[in-house]
């Protein structure tokens, strides 16, 4: 596998609104359509924390530090891993990951495209794992995110 395949995972979704609605609904609803209870607002340069509310990892924190809030057309954060298999937070032992969303205007509304990067920093193992599970997760959440915008 190249360092690419190994590093980062990206997806994307085209949803039916403006660049606009669905940059307010990435970056201020953010917590309905992750599920996640914020305890403030992204700001470039802050951390945002809070802690998640999807049944499965319910009360798990979540942390990110904003980098990029560029609307309508772009936001990202670094956020450190959970590792599910030891059950424990990576915070502080390991790289944060760059999570980037771009937003491109299309006929049928936006295109939607997350990349999640930085999975290289981690041992080859954990790495492979932490990028199939993050995979997974951002088909779910990009899902998500097309039914809350509607």
């Amino acid at each position: 596998m190249s360092k690419d395949q190994t590093d980062s995972v990206s997806r994307s979704i085209v949803i039916s609104g403006s660049p606009d609605r669905v940059f307010r609904a990435l970056t201020e609803e953010f917590g309905t359509w992750f599920q996640v209870r914020l305890e403030g607002p992204f700001r470039v340069g802050d951390l945002t924390k809070g802690a998640m509310t999807m049944h499965q990892v319910a009360g798990l924190p979540f942390k990110a530090r904003t980098v990029a809030l560029e609307p309508p057309g772009r936001f990202a954060f670094d956020w450190p891993q959970w590792d599910f298999e030891a059950n424990r937070n990576l915070e502080d032992e390991a790289p944060w990951t760059r999570v980037e969303f771009t937003l491109e205007p299309v006929a049928e509304g936006t295109r939607v495209t997350v990349t999640e990067s930085g999975f290289a920093g981690f041992t080859p193992s954990l790495g492979a794992r932490l990028l199939r599970e993050n995979t997974e997760g951002w088909e779910f959440q990009l899902a998500q995110l097309k039914s809350h915008v509607g």
